[in-house]
């Protein structure tokens, strides 16, 4: 069904399967047998001719099936032009391949052993030129970054980045405690992250700044009420002292004054002469007066 010609077993005549009549390529039968009948003599000619073209043809169609590939992935015929064909062999078309390689970098899927030839049991790396020639350059971008981030050197040397905001990546050697960032010198543990410890673990420099940052908490805490409840510091040794009764003039009595230094409750300085203008139980002094200390102490 479909021949062109036929070719008979036991004499090897050829002939058209339709009208029986001389092999005339793609002549309708009808308007081969007028020729035949008009010119008898030039069947045998015609017959030659016919072959020629029919072999022709057969050469046409096989230049087109070689011009055009399967693609295993969305089973469909392509034009070999606009298909790729991966190191092991196996084409797919363009659209394929590109939406292939977008799905695995969008997922960050772009080690060696994950990009690919998607077909089942081959494992053929795709390059990165193939991906380069089949994505846009943003995406491009976006896969040599996850690469980078993911490569690590043979020397055991690694990647790290500098803790300041938008900085630098930069190579650090496997038995370095501390480095220095060559773009913003900011010294830092290439393993934590944090300020550098040498001497230290990263978990006993990370629980001596827990406790740093609670003392520092509490600290402002105290200072916090320490200014609600007008107390005052000796301006000495710093000791904050809370007057419960009694003048202005205080005596500060902890392990470092004993005793040898006075300061004024209201201003925290060392009273001088005339200190105390409205009298040492007043809450007022030659630097703040009463209404001072009174807002002080609502806060505002």
């Amino acid at each position: 069904e479909g021949q062109p010609y036929v070719e008979c077993p036991t004499c090897d005549k050829s002939f058209c399967p339709l009208c029986r009549g001389d092999p005339h390529a793609r002549v309708p039968c009808s308007e081969a047998d007028e020729y035949y009948r008009a010119n008898p003599s030039s069947s045998e000619a015609q017959n030659r001719a016919s072959m020629l073209v029919i072999e022709q043809l057969e050469q046409q169609d096989n230049a087109e099936r070689i011009r055009r590939v399967d693609c295993p992935v969305c089973i469909e015929q392509v034009e070999l032009e606009g298909s790729v064909t991966l190191d092991c062999g196996h084409p797919m078309c363009g659209d394929c391949f590109s939406n292939y390689l977008t799905g695995k970098i969008e997922e960050g899927q772009v080690a060696e052993e994950q990009l690919t030839c998607p077909l089942p049991d081959c494992g053929t790396a795709i390059t990165a030129l193939q991906v380069e020639a089949a994505v846009s350059h943003e995406l491009y971008q976006r896969f040599l970054s996850y690469r980078i981030d993911q490569w690590q050197p043979e020397d055991g040397s690694r990647r790290v980045q500098c803790p300041s905001p938008d900085c630098t990546f930069f190579l650090v050697r496997p038995d370095q405690q501390e480095v220095e960032c060559p773009e913003c010198q900011h010294t830092f543990c290439p393993a934590c992250r944090e300020t550098g410890h040498v001497g230290q673990t990263c978990d006993a420099a990370r629980e001596v700044r827990a406790a740093r940052t609670a003392e520092a908490d509490a600290e402002v805490a105290v200072a916090s009420l320490a200014a609600r409840s007008g107390w005052q510091q000796c301006p000495v040794c710093q000791v904050r002292t809370e007057r419960t009764a009694g003048c202005n003039n205080m005596t500060c009595r902890s392990q470092q004054c004993k005793g040898k230094t006075t300061y004024c409750y209201i201003c925290g300085q060392v009273p001088q002469r005339e200190h105390f203008p409205q009298g040492i139980f007043a809450n007022s002094c030659v630097n703040v007066s009463a209404d001072q200390y009174r807002a002080r102490l609502e806060g505002s």
